[in-house]
C-alpha cells in the first residue's frame, strides 16, 4: 500500500512538473531565448558603430558629471578613464569596418569596467544613479545589437563588477538597496528591450499570411546554414514548391479559399520537415525549403514527405538541388527552379532533384 501511495504521489509530482515545463515552453520569453540564442540582429560593423557612439556619449556625460562634482585632483581617475574612453569611442566609430564582433564585445565590456571603476572610486556615495544610467545603456545596447547569449553574458558581467564595486569600493550608505534598485532596473529594462527587438525582428522576417519565413527571413536563415555547411561534410538541399492551377483556384473559388490553401500548404510543409530545416514563402504560390542532409537519399525522403503532405491539400510540383556547399544559394535556387520546370513538364513525376555535389561550378 505504501509503495502504491508513493508511486501515485510521484506520478502527481511528475505531472505537475511536466505541466509547468509545457507552460514555460509556450511562453514568449522561452521562444525568444530558444529562437535567437546566437543570431545577432546586426552585423559586427553596425554594432561597433553603436558601441563607439555609446562610449563617446557616455564618457562625455561622465566628464561633465565629474567636473560638476569636484576639482580635477579629487576625481583624477575618473577624468583619465572618461577621456581615454571618449577617444576610444571616436576611434571605434571611425574604424568600425575593421572591428570584429569579438572586438566590439570587448569594447562594450571595457565600458562596463569603466563605469564600475567610477562607481568604486568616484561616485561611491550614490552609486545607484550612475549604475542605473550607464549600466542600463550598456545592457540595452547589448540586447538590441548582439545575440541573446552575448547580451546575457554582458548582463552577468555587469552584475559581477557592480557587486565588486559596492563591496570593495567607496562604501555607499545603503549598499543592499542600491544593488537591488540597480540590478532590478537593469534586468527589467534590458530583457524588455531584448524581447521587443526580437518581436519586431521576427515580424520583419515572417510572412503575415502563412506564419513561415518571408524572403528576408529566407536570406537570413540560408546565410547561417551555408556557413554551417562550409564547416562540415554535410550536404545542403534547396527545394522550390509550386502549387498547380492556383490562379484557377482564386478565380473560381475566391481569394479567401486561395489564402486558406496557402496557409494549409505552409502548415503541411512545416509539419513534414525537421525543426532544424528552413521553410519560407518564396512568393505568390511558391514555397522554398532548405535542409542539411547526410545523403541524396535523405534529401529524397524529405521531398517525398513534403509532396505527400501537401498533395493532401492541393496539387503541386517540386524541384530541388543538393550541393556540398560549393555552389551559392542563388545558384542552387536557379538549379532547383530548372528542376521544378522539368517536373511541371512530366505528367507522372511530381518532383525532381538535381545533384550538384560533384560539380565545381560556383556562382
Amino acid at each position: 500500500m505504501t509503495i502504491r501511495t508513493n508511486l501515485e504521489r510521484s506520478n502527481i509530482k511528475f505531472g505537475v512538473l511536466t505541466m509547468i515545463l509545457q507552460l514555460i515552453q509556450k511562453s514568449s520569453i522561452y521562444r525568444w531565448l530558444w529562437d535567437s540564442p546566437t543570431d545577432p540582429p546586426l552585423s559586427s560593423n553596425a554594432a561597433a558603430k553603436w558601441v563607439g557612439a555609446l562610449a563617446a556619449v557616455g564618457s562625455s556625460i561622465g566628464l561633465l558629471v565629474t567636473i560638476s562634482l569636484g576639482t580635477p585632483s579629487s576625481y583624477i581617475i575618473d577624468y583619465v578613464t572618461n577621456f581615454i574612453f571618449l577617444i576610444a569611442g571616436i576611434i571605434i566609430v571611425i574604424r568600425s569596418e575593421q572591428i570584429t564582433r569579438m572586438g566590439t564585445n570587448a569594447a562594450l565590456a571595457c565600458g562596463t569596467l569603466v563605469v564600475s571603476l567610477e562607481i568604486a572610486t568616484g561616485y561611491g556615495k550614490d552609486p545607484s544613479l550612475l549604475g542605473v544610467l550607464f549600466y542600463v545603456w550598456i545592457a540595452l545596447l547589448a540586447f538590441s545589437f548582439f545575440s541573446t547569449i552575448e547580451a546575457l553574458c554582458h548582463v552577468l558581467f555587469i552584475i559581477l563588477l557592480y557587486s565588486l564595486s559596492l563591496l570593495f569600493g567607496d562604501k555607499p550608505s545603503a549598499p543592499l538597496s542600491d544593488w537591488i534598485l540597480t540590478i532590478s532596473t537593469l534586468l527589467v529594462t534590458s530583457v524588455s528591450a531584448g524581447y521587443l527587438n526580437y518581436s519586431i525582428r521576427k515580424l520583419s522576417i515572417t510572412d503575415a499570411m502563412t506564419g513561415i519565413l518571408n524572403r528576408k527571413g529566407w536570406d537570413f536563415a540560408t546565410n547561417r546554414e551555408v556557413a554551417r555547411v562550409h564547416r562540415s561534410e554535410e550536404i545542403l538541399m534547396v527545394g522550390l514548391i509550386d502549387l498547380n492551377d492556383f490562379k484557377k483556384i482564386n478565380d473560381t473559388l475566391g481569394h479567401d479559399e486561395g489564402d486558406r490553401i496557402l496557409t494549409r500548404t505552409a502548415t503541411a510543409i512545416t509539419s513534414s520537415i525537421r525543426a532544424v530545416d528552413v521553410a519560407a514563402r518564396w512568393g505568390g504560390d511558391e514555397f522554398a525549403i532548405l535542409a542539411i542532409v547526410d545523403s541524396k537519399q535523405q534529401a529524397q525522403q524529405i521531398v517525398e514527405r513534403i509532396v505527400g503532405e501537401v498533395s493532401q491539400v492541393t496539387n503541386l510540383r517540386c524541384g530541388a538541388a543538393i550541393s556540398n556547399g560549393r555552389q551559392s544559394i542563388s545558384k542552387m535556387v536557379e538549379i532547383a527552379d530548372q528542376a521544378l520546370y522539368r517536373a511541371k513538364l512530366e505528367k507522372d513525376q511530381s518532383w525532381i532533384i538535381t545533384d550538384l555535389t560533384g560539380k565545381l561550378n560556383e556562382l
